[in-house]
């Protein structure tokens, strides 16, 4: 299903682009 895929690389990036926010509020 691409729906579900595209869903998917979203949430990933989502999570990434939260982690570099996390990281960067560390400092």
């Amino acid at each position: 299903n691409e729906h579900e895929t595209a869903l998917v690389s979203v949430k990933k990036r989502l999570a990434l682009a939260q982690r570099d926010n996390d990281r960067l509020n560390e400092v």
